[in-house]
């Protein structure tokens, strides 16, 4: 895997449920091949059904605090943080 993200590609991604699709991004990938660039191939077979996330309570954060423990103020025992 390391071997073929190791060097700055556009990902295209090639639907096989989608013959119409597949076809125009292919043309776009075989055009920038054509300019020099690199291409990334992502054969999909097939789509799940669309679902909700099952996560609940997501945050993006920029560093996270260490596990460790702390008393609990409600039940005065310790849990992890």
């Amino acid at each position: 895997m390391d071997d073929l993200l190791a060097e700055e590609k556009v990902v295209v991604f090639l639907p096989e449920f989608d013959a119409k699709l597949r076809d125009f991004n292919l043309r776009m990938a075989k055009d920038i091949e054509s300019e020099g660039g690199k291409v990334l191939y992502v054969k999909v077979k097939q789509v799940a059904p669309k679902v909700a996330s099952r996560l609940i309570g997501v945050e993006l954060v920029s560093e996270v605090r260490p596990v460790g423990k702390r008393r609990s103020e409600r039940c005065g025992h310790e849990t992890d943080i």
